[in-house]
């Protein structure tokens, strides 16, 4: 049996807030569950690659930070990794 609810747009997108922000704060409890989210959201289109992130994220600190040459490195491998992720799985 399937039960369907007529309920107004706004409880919708109220319930669907909620829905997200547990599955947030499961993510937070379960390494698990963060890697899932991590994993939607790579599928989903939702990064941006990790230099653009950090230059917006040094212009939004008022005293600004210096990353060392290795964390700069491994940012870039890391993005480096995901774009050839999302390369490969878009040629599937």
């Amino acid at each position: 049996m399937q039960a369907t609810f007529n309920i107004p747009n706004a409880l919708a997108a109220q319930l669907a807030k909620e829905y997200r922000r547990q599955l947030d704060l499961a993510a937070q409890a379960d390494i698990h569950e963060a890697i899932r989210q991590g994993g939607d959201h790579v599928a989903n289109g939702r990064t941006r690659p990790a230099d653009e992130f950090f230059a917006e994220f040094r212009e939004s600190m008022a005293t600004g930070f210096e990353l060392t040459w290795l964390a700069e490195r491994n940012f870039a491998s890391l993005d480096r990794q995901v774009n050839a992720t999302e390369s490969a799985g878009a040629a599937l």
